[in-house]
């Protein structure tokens, strides 16, 4: 049992103060060239994983007594999970291969909790806090600055830039067991704002002869899990507030692929540029299980995720010539989101005003960018550029084995379940492309 009139705080901190401590992969800056042929496989290759596990908690411990509370209780995890792989060059020549020329890999992973397990324990405390906040990163960039020299392939099949960002993150705060907890106040946090993947492949000078080449291809992944609950067979009694929040905001899946001196490619069947940027992450913040929640205060059970997901194509004075070419392909989507709040299970919660909301919003921006191109051949698919929502699921509500009551008179007091969603599609390309069939 733990006795004190004073704050007891239990916390775990990863990184806390670095958001670019982790793993890097580089290929270094080669001043001169490289000269590659007759191989089969990857000539450069750099990949990056980071992968964190972070954890604060309590278990089964107790804290003061009905006749003598002691002070607040604080569970607190911060981590932040970072990944970069790079490269840098000045000129790369490859002949008559199989060849993925440069490939960047960054994945940024983590697993992090703050929770309090109450079976077999009493807890009396002043104010009770338990907060996970949190920042995964992945950042995978190619680039080949220019100096005239660029880099030239001859007769490949395979894939020329391909650089791909991945984050996902499984992150929580809760309460569980079957024990008492009586306090003033509770507050149930998790939150991983500015969490973001960037994928960017900026290229000099690009020329490709041959077959099958997918000369710019960038993939930025963002798929965050997130979950703020309280659950179990115990039982919740507070003076004050109880709060219950699963915060996602300020995310960025980003992809692009750009040249500032222009790609060429001839007898080519395939996507010259292609960006794809994605979104799919679940922010859910809950009550449920057989807990009984009691309280003098109000109780707010709330998911929020905001965030941009943006695909971006440029390439500056091509020609395309011959069969079957998609210039510029660039995809940004919601591919499959999802915030939900709610009280369900058999859990019981009274307060003076129950509020459940559920709220998402986002831009989805596809930019395919092709100044002064021109396009020779059959079957020619210029410019697609697409913003779309594959799936995104927005729902407040209280379970059909659940109750929820009011105590308050006031007028903005009750039972409060709202769910609101919006998003913004914008998919356009802002220069002309001529083209000969």
């Amino acid at each position: 049992s733990i006795n004190t009139t004073g704050l007891t705080k239990v916390y775990s901190w990863q990184n806390k103060n670095s958001g670019t401590t982790g793993a890097l992969a580089s290929l270094g800056n080669n001043t001169g060239s490289s000269d590659v042929s007759l191989i089969s496989g990857a000539v450069n290759d750099a990949h990056a994983t980071a992968s964190a596990t972070n954890q604060a908690y309590v278990s089964g411990a107790d804290f003061g007594s009905s006749a003598a509370r002691n002070g607040g209780l604080d569970i607190e995890a911060i981590a932040n999970s970072y990944a970069k792989a790079g490269f840098i060059n000045d000129s790369i020549s490859l002949s008559l291969a199989s060849l993925g020329i440069l490939t960047m890999t960054a994945e940024a992973k983590g697993n992090f909790k703050a929770y309090l397990d109450s079976s077999k324990a009493q807890l009396y405390v002043d104010d009770l806090n338990i907060t996970n906040t949190y920042k995964a990163i992945s950042e995978a960039k190619s680039t080949q600055p220019g100096k005239g020299t660029g880099v030239k392939a001859e007769l490949i099949s395979g894939k020329k830039n391909f650089a791909t960002a991945s984050t996902a993150a499984n992150a929580s705060s809760y309460i569980t067991g079957s024990g008492a907890v009586d306090t003033a106040g509770i507050n149930i946090n998790v939150t991983g704002d500015g969490s973001k993947a960037v994928a960017d492949i900026d290229a000099a000078t690009t020329t490709v002869s041959g077959v099958d080449i997918a000369a710019n291809q960038a993939l930025a992944s963002l798929k965050l899990v997130q979950n703020a609950y309280i659950n179990g067979t115990g039982t919740v009694n507070a003076t004050g507030p109880v709060s219950v929040l699963s915060i996602l905001k300020e995310t960025r899946s980003e992809a692009e692929a750009g040249a500032s001196g222009g790609t060429g490619a001839t007898l080519a069947g395939g996507a010259v540029n292609q960006t794809t940027a994605e979104s799919a992450s679940t922010v859910k913040a809950y009550i449920d299980g057989n807990v009984t929640i009691v309280t003098d205060g109000d109780v707010s059970v709330g998911a929020e995720l905001a965030g941009t997901v943006k695909s971006r194509a440029q390439a500056p004075d091509n020609s395309i010539s011959i069969v079957s070419l998609g210039v510029v392909k660039v995809l940004a989507k919601f591919a499959d989101d999802a915030v939900k709040a709610y009280i369900a299970g058999n859990a019981s919660v009274t307060g003076r005003s129950v509020d459940v909301l559920a709220v998402a919003s986002g831009t989805a921006e596809a930019i395919a960018e092709q100044p002064n191109t021109t396009v020779s051949g059959v079957n020619v698919n210029e410019i697609y550029a697409e913003a779309r929502v594959d799936k995104r699921t927005v729902e407040a509500y209280i379970g059909s084995g659940a109750t929820a009551a009011s105590t308050g008179t006031a007028a903005d007091d009750g039972v409060n379940v709202a769910a609101v969603s919006i998003t913004e599609l914008n998919a356009y390309s802002n220069h002309g492309t001529s083209y000969n069939l």
